[in-house]
């Protein structure tokens, strides 16, 4: 099986370029084509996400998020912030259908008010009412195909 999506946080990208003698990562996005996304997590820099376009596969866009906390005495804890920022991107995207960039949004929001709590907490931009269940997003994806 294939996946057609990839995560990496700033050390795994550096050992999967290494390993894979790739001068950046988008040299990687590119060569493999099953990949519709690719997801690049960068700490402090943001993150960056590519994608495929829904309707010309060979053309690539991409979503560049840069941080919008600028002190650093803002930021409590970094702990849970990845979590929320994956968590938060997925349930947008492939939950919601949002596009990429709108995601991508929705993800870093909810990560830096993760960055501003004390460990990991339940609380969340995405509140119950404001995202659909699983089982609803489930449902209707599967009356969808």
């Amino acid at each position: 099986a294939q996946t057609n999506m990839l995560v990496l946080n700033r050390p795994e990208r550096i050992i999967l370029k290494e390993r894979m003698n790739l001068r950046s990562i988008l040299q990687l996005f590119s060569n493999y084509l099953n990949l519709d996304v690719l997801i690049s997590t960068k700490d402090k820099d943001g993150s960056i996400i590519f994608s495929r376009d829904p309707i010309d596969t060979h053309a690539i866009l991409h979503s560049r998020q840069k941080p919008t906390i600028e002190r650093e005495s803002l930021i409590e804890n970094p702990t849970g912030a990845g979590d929320a920022f994956l968590g938060t991107f997925l349930r947008y995207h492939l939950g919601r259908g949002y596009d990429v960039k709108d995601a991508h949004v929705k993800a870093k929001q909810n990560a830096e008010r993760q960055l501003t709590q004390k460990g990991a907490t339940d609380q969340s931009i995405v509140t119950k009412g404001e995202i659909p269940s699983f089982d609803e997003d489930y449902g209707r994806l599967l009356i969808a195909k």
